[in-house]
């Protein structure tokens, strides 16, 4: 129920109806969250980026989905998605309570699919994008204290999870920046910079 209020307004500012109800009328439903619209944004440096996201988040780490959970919204007008993750490597500890390598972890996120009345829900947070069972991922992470779990930094612009397969990284989701939606580049430098952003100065502490 905490991490249903988390979304409980992404139905209200994309559709009328109660996913139930849209089920009801005898079809297979998929409703979607907003997309980003605001102002084009300009070029981002990618360690200056790197060093904000790591300021903002609670947590940074590295890990893999063991299994997902999918329900909707107590209002019933949208889907989220919890995930367990396996913690492969910490980058950027939560003060709040320690994570460490081997524990598993809730990541809470919009969008995913359920099935009611012998039909299926289906529900699309283009701005966060879902997470592969198997599949490993780096998340910038904002701690929930009510359940001990997490959920993404939520920027509408700024991608905070990025896919690791392989020797490439890509975002998850449909966000402009940093890399932009299938764009891949060598997940071996980028990882570089997000360590190398973890010694550098936040600019509330400046």
């Amino acid at each position: 129920k905490e991490h249903s209020k988390i979304f409980t307004s992404y139905g209200k500012s994309s559709h009328r109806k109660k996913i139930k109800d849209l089920v009801g009328e005898g079809k297979d439903a998929e409703v979607w969250a907003p997309i980003y619209s605001g102002p084009r944004l300009p070029p981002v440096n990618l360690g200056e980026y790197l060093t904000d996201l790591t300021c903002d988040a609670d947590a940074v780490v590295i890990g893999s989905v063991k299994s997902k959970s999918s329900n909707l919204t107590d209002d019933g007008t949208f889907i989220f998605t919890d995930y367990e993750v396996a913690v492969t490597e910490v980058l950027k500890n939560n003060e709040a309570a320690a994570v460490r390598p081997a524990d598993e972890i809730i990541v809470t996120r919009g969008g995913g699919a359920v099935k009611l009345r012998h039909r299926i829900a289906r529900a699309i947070d283009p701005s966060m994008g879902r997470l592969k069972q198997g599949d490993s991922y780096l998340f910038y992470l904002k701690f929930i204290p009510s359940t001990g779990g997490y959920r993404p930094t939520f920027h509408p612009a700024f991608e905070d999870t990025f896919l690791i397969e392989g020797g490439n990284l890509s975002q998850v989701s449909r966000k402009v920046w940093p890399l932009g939606w299938h764009a891949k580049t060598a997940a071996s430098a980028f990882l570089t910079e997000a360590r190398g952003a973890l010694n550098r100065t936040c600019n509330s502490e400046e």
